[in-house]
């Protein structure tokens, strides 16, 4: 998947961001897109369904519902999936604090959608945008992106530094090596300066979203 990886890149205008993608990727799904937790009775899938369980609570409390978010309940006991690992509730709702329910792409969308490579692209390019760019959350060099993956909580001046925060961070740092990308080459740390926006992501990244099963 590394020209996906180049593409997001390209298409974020966050330099760096392409290797970052591929060892969360490696760490997350081992590089496969239809990579599920959630789907079966280990503790890891359990442990993910409740954690979906929780986002779409905590979604319903800011105003998603199954009137725009008609498949919030499926995303609830999905857990999480695809290239990047991402929980179903919150991938579904990929955009929307900048373009709104209304407009948010994917919001209606069957959470099955997140194994089609280039749509769960657009989710983990967003996600990222957000860590970077939100002043709650400190992200003073690379590693710490893997640590907002795992929860933006341990990114807050709060949490920054636990060991939750430490685990994840030198966890990154490992899974960098195993798949042979010397994070010496990256810049320091991303910069989210020249993002383009949400919208111009999903037309590049995605641009008519696919039927489930199409390539």
């Amino acid at each position: 998947y590394r020209p996906l990886f180049l593409l997001m890149e390209q298409v974020s205008k966050i330099p760096g961001a392409a290797r970052v993608f591929s060892v969360i990727s490696y760490g997350e799904a081992q590089y496969v897109p239809t990579a599920h937790n959630g789907d079966g009775t280990s503790s890891r899938d359990q442990a993910e369904r409740i954690q979906s369980a929780r986002a779409w609570k905590s979604m319903q409390t800011r105003g998603y519902n199954e009137q725009n978010t008609p498949h919030g309940p499926a995303g609830a006991e999905f857990g999480s999936g695809g290239l990047f690992g991402m929980l179903a509730p919150y991938f579904l709702a990929s955009g929307a604090v900048s373009l709104g329910k209304a407009n948010a792409p994917l919001l209606r969308q069957d959470p099955r959608i997140i194994f089609v490579p280039r749509v769960s692209a657009f989710c983990a390019v967003v996600y990222l945008a957000g860590l970077l760019t939100n002043p709650n959350y400190l992200v003073p060099d690379i590693p710490a992106v893997k640590v907002g993956w795992a929860s933006p909580s341990f990114l807050t001046a709060s949490q920054r530094g636990g060991d939750a925060y430490l685990t994840r961070h030198a966890k990154f740092q490992r899974q960098a090596t195993e798949v042979g990308i010397d994070l010496g080459q990256l810049p320091p740390k991303l910069s989210p300066h020249e993002f383009p926006g949400v919208m111009p992501v999903f037309d590049q990244l995605v641009g008519a979203l696919p039927t489930l099963g199409a390539s």
